[in-house]
């Protein structure tokens, strides 16, 4: 759970900001994924995780963007 912002208020500024469910990942964590600071070895192998996940959405959201420029948008 993380201590500064609650899930469920993070969650209702999304779906006030009419952010796409599908565009929305929860993992665990006790604090924002690129945080620096003094934690412990299992909190920085957690953020560590976390941050792969991100850097894993961010790669593949580009080579669908580079596709898609290339091929066109497909349809059906």
């Amino acid at each position: 759970r993380d201590p500064l912002v609650g899930l469920t208020d993070m969650m209702d500024l999304l779906i006030k900001m009419e952010f796409p469910a599908a565009n929305i990942r929860v993992v665990p964590g006790t604090h924002y994924m690129f945080s620096v600071g003094h934690e412990s070895p299992a909190n920085a192998w957690q953020h560590a995780q976390n941050r792969e996940l991100v850097v894993q959405d961010i790669l593949t959201l580009h080579q669908k963007a580079c596709t898609m420029q290339e091929k066109g948008r497909l349809i059906g």
